[in-house]
């Protein structure tokens, strides 16, 4: 499992650094690093599933998985990292404006602003 699974890892990152710093080839699914590994993680784990064999341990199959869901945690923070957020009032503006504004829409404007917060909100979904 190990070596076609290198093979297949060196295989896209040769061919996503031919792609490097152009950010529609960046956050293509089609090219983008991220969704490939993670497709041949996922891939690597449906044909473990078919052959039902025993040379893989569990432990091997759950590294496996773990290394599925850190790249598609990847593809999703990248994504949102590598997209401009549009200006918008912060939750500073609106207390400028109408000091009386209510805690729940100060909230909203705060989640919708803030990177951090929309990196968190993908890391829990």
């Amino acid at each position: 499992m190990s070596d076609a699974l290198h093979r297949s890892c060196a295989d896209v990152l040769s061919v996503c650094q031919s792609a490097k710093d152009v950010l529609e080839a960046l956050l293509d699914p089609e090219l983008e690093f991220a969704a490939h590994l993670r497709q041949l993680c996922r891939d690597q784990l449906e044909e473990y599933e078919e052959t039902c064999d025993d040379l893989f341990s569990n432990e091997e199959l759950e590294l496996l998985r773990l290394e599925e869901n850190t790249w598609g945690l990847l593809q999703a923070v990248m994504s949102a990292r590598k997209t401009e957020v549009p200006t918008r009032k912060t939750p500073r503006d609106l207390l400028n404006e109408n000091p009386y504004t209510p805690t729940a829409t100060i909230a909203q404007v705060l989640m919708d602003t803030s990177l951090l917060f929309a990196e968190l909100v993908v890391a829990r979904e």
